[in-house]
């Protein structure tokens, strides 16, 4: 997925200071996967169902229950 200019942000530093690319890479995705780092990855709201639900785009409509 593309990165938000949040995420380039944070992965340019990351690189800056780690000075291996890779490396950085790795430590970057490893901190988003655990769930360290949030809105850097834009999504795409098809594709947002499989995520968890701490990480799904808020729904704007009534609730199930009609409440």
């Amino acid at each position: 997925m593309a990165l938000t200019s949040k995420g380039e942000k944070v992965l340019r530093a990351m690189k800056k200071y780690y000075k291996d690319d890779e490396k950085a890479e790795s430590i970057f995705y490893a901190m988003k996967k655990k769930g360290k780092l949030s809105g850097t990855e834009e999504i795409n709201n098809e594709l947002g169902k499989w995520l968890p639900s701490h990480e799904r785009p808020k729904s704007k409509g009534k609730k199930k229950d009609g409440y």
